[in-house]
C-alpha cells in the first residue's frame, strides 16, 4: 500500500526587538551612502539624512525580511525542527522605530527511520590505476617537443647529449667533416665507437681516435678500414624533453616528463575520487528509494509547497556536476529530499568548505588535466557565484551524510581497472 507523507502545516508568532532593527537598518543605509551615485554629490559624500530619505522604505523592507528569516532558522536549528519547503513570513504594516511581530507559517513532514539501512549492502568500486593508464593520458593529452640546451664549459659529456664536432684525417690539415651533429644515444654510422669515445669529454677538448670507418663517412673509398682520427669537440648540448598540451588554450605549458607523470598520477586520482563518488550516491539512492518505496507525496503537496523549484535547482546542479539526473523523477528527489534535511539536523552536519572545494577540483579534472590556471580561474568563478556555491555546497552535504550513513551498512567493493572504466 502507498503511503503519502504526512505533511502538516505550523505558525508561530515571533519578535524582533526595535533596536536590533534600527541597528540593521543603519548599518544599510550607511552602506548605500558610500556606495550610491546621487546627483549633486560626489561618491560617498552624499548626507545621510539624505539618503535616509530616499532609501528608508525599501531599506526596512529588505531589512525586516532577512531579520525574520535569520530569526526562524535559528530557532529551528536549535530546537532541531525539520522543516520542508519556504516559510512564510506574514506581519502587519511596519512602524518605523517600534518592535516587529511576525507570523511565521512553515510545514513538517514524516520522520524517516534510518535504522532501516542499517547492514544493506551497498556496492563501491574499487579502481586500480596502471602505469598503462598513465601512459595513455599523457599520449592522448600531450606532444613530445625535445629542445637542446647548450652546456657550459666545464660540463662533462654525458650518453644523452648531442655533440658538435670537426673531424680530421691523419693530421690537423686534412678537415674530412666539419660542425658535425652526433646523438650520442644512437648509432651514427660515421666511425666506429665514436660515440663511446665522446662519452665523459668536455667542450674544446681534441683527442685521437684509431677505428674502422663505417657506411656514413664521406669518403666511400676507405670505408671498412682502420684509420686515424683527430676529433675536436666544438659544442655541448643537453637533451630536454619537454611535452606539450594538445590543447590550444595550454600551448604555453611546457612540462619534463617527471612533472607530467606525477601531475597526471594525481588527476586520475582526482577522477578516480570523481567516479568512485558518483557510484556511492547512485547506489545510496537506489537502496533508499527500495526501501522507501511504499512512501510518495501528493500532487497537491508538491505545488503548495512549491518544492518543484528545488528539484529545478537540483536538475541544474546535476547538469553542472554530472550530465545526468540521479533520480527518475521529482517525487522520488523531494522524498530523498526530506530525508537529507533531517540527517543534517540530527547530526548536525555542517558545509566543509574543504571539501566543497575538492568536489569542484574533481569536477573541473573531468574534462581538463592539467591546465591549472584554468582550473583556478574556473574555481574562482564558482566561489564568485553565490547561488551555484550553494547548490555545490548542498550537494556536498549530502555527500557527507550518506558517508556517515554507509559506515552502518554493508560495503560490497567492484574491482575496476581505470581503463575499462
Amino acid at each position: 500500500m502507498m503511503n503519502f507523507i504526512p505533511i502538516y502545516s505550523k505558525e508561530m508568532n515571533m519578535t524582533i526587538i526595535s533596536k536590533i532593527i534600527m541597528d540593521h537598518i543603519q548599518k544599510e543605509l550607511l552602506i548605500i551612502s558610500q556606495n550610491k551615485n546621487i546627483k549633486g554629490f560626489r561618491k560617498g559624500k552624499a548626507p545621510l539624512s539624505l539618503i535616509t530619505k530616499l532609501f528608508v522604505k525599501d531599506t526596512y523592507k529588505k531589512v525586516l525580511y532577512k531579520l525574520m528569516n535569520d530569526m526562524f532558522y535559528k530557532f529551528i536549528y536549535e530546537k532541531k525542527i525539520n522543516i520542508i519547503g519556504q516559510p512564510k513570513f506574514y506581519y502587519k504594516l511596519y512602524k518605523y522605530g517600534y518592535n516587529l511581530t511576525f507570523n511565521v507559517c512553515y510545514y513538517q513532514c514524516h520522520e524517516f527511520d534510518i535504522q532501516q539501512l542499517n547492514n544493506m549492502v551497498i556496492e563501491i568500486p574499487d579502481i586500480n590505476i596502471q602505469e598503462q593508464d598513465i601512459k595513455n593520458i599523457i599520449k592522448q593529452n600531450y606532444i613530445k617537443n625535445i629542445t637542446w640546451l647548450i652546456s657550459s664549459n666545464n660540463y662533462v659529456i654525458s650518453i644523452n647529449d648531442r655533440v658538435t664536432i670537426d673531424i680530421y684525417l691523419n693530421n690537423k690539415n686534412n678537415l674530412v667533416l666539419k660542425n658535425k651533429k652526433i646523438v650520442l644515444d644512437k648509432e651514427n654510422y660515421i666511425i666506429q665507437d665514436l660515440e663511446i669515445a665522446l662519452i665523459n669529454k668536455k667542450h674544446n677538448e681534441e683527442f685521437y681516435l684509431n677505428k674502422i670507418v663505417l657506411n656514413n663517412y664521406p669518403n666511400k673509398n676507405i670505408l671498412n678500414t682502420k684509420q686515424n682520427f683527430i676529433i675536436h669537440i666544438k659544442k655541448i648540448e643537453i637533451k630536454k624533453e619537454v611535452y606539450i598540451s594538445k590543447d590550444i588554450y595550454n600551448v604555453n605549458n611546457h612540462f619534463t616528463y617527471k612533472i607530467l607523470y606525477n601531475n597526471t598520477i594525481k588527476q586520475l586520482e582526482l577522477i578516480k575520487k570523481k567516479i568512485i563518488r558518483n557510484a556511492i550516491l547512485h547506489n545510496f539512492i537506489k537502496i533508499f528509494l527500495k526501501n522507501f518505496n511504499n512512501i510518495t507525496i501528493s500532487n497537491n503537496t508538491l505545488i503548495q509547497l512549491k518544492l518543484h523549484k528545488e528539484y529545478n535547482e537540483y536538475c541544474i546542479l546535476t547538469n553542472i556536476l554530472y550530465q545526468k539526473l540521479l533520480l527518475k523523477n521529482i517525487k522520488e528527489y523531494i522524498i530523498f529530499k526530506i530525508f537529507i534535511n533531517q540527517i543534517i539536523i540530527k547530526m548536525n552536519i555542517k558545509s566543509n568548505m574543504n571539501l566543497i572545494l575538492d568536489m569542484i577540483t574533481e569536477e573541473i579534472t573531468y574534462v581538463n588535466y592539467i591546465n591549472h590556471n584554468i582550473n583556478k580561474k574556473y574555481i574562482n568563478n564558482i566561489f564568485k557565484n553565490k547561488y551555484l556555491l550553494q547548490l555545490i555546497s548542498i550537494h556536498t552535504l549530502e555527500y557527507q551524510i550518506i558517508n556517515n550513513i554507509i559506515k552502518n551498512m554493508k560495503i560490497k567493493k567492484i574491482k575496476f581497472n581505470f581503463s575499462n572504466i
